[in-house]
């Protein structure tokens, strides 16, 4: 994994020019965690498409040296889900 720049919203994050957004029509938000080794964001999301449900994992590493920040963004993106805090 190598860093870059993101921009991380409720709806959807940017990171390293790329879009990922749950909150579209035929998408949602599968489920948000932090890891710590490696240190990162992980967003799982769904969408709908031709070929049936595509499922996608955002992956966006914590800067070196510090940890991602448990400020309760993934629990309320977990509890958007569906799924307990």
């Amino acid at each position: 994994m190598e860093g870059g720049e993101a921009i991380i919203g409720e709806r959807g994050l940017i990171f390293n020019g790329v879009l990922h957004v749950w909150a579209a029509p035929l998408s949602w938000l599968a489920g948000a965690r932090l890891t710590d080794d490696p240190p990162a964001l992980r967003v799982d999301y769904r969408h709908l498409s031709r070929a049936g449900v595509q499922s996608v994992e955002a992956i966006v590493p914590a800067p070196p040296g510090r940890a991602p920040r448990r400020n309760g963004r993934a629990t309320r993106w977990r509890r958007a889900a569906g799924r307990s805090a």
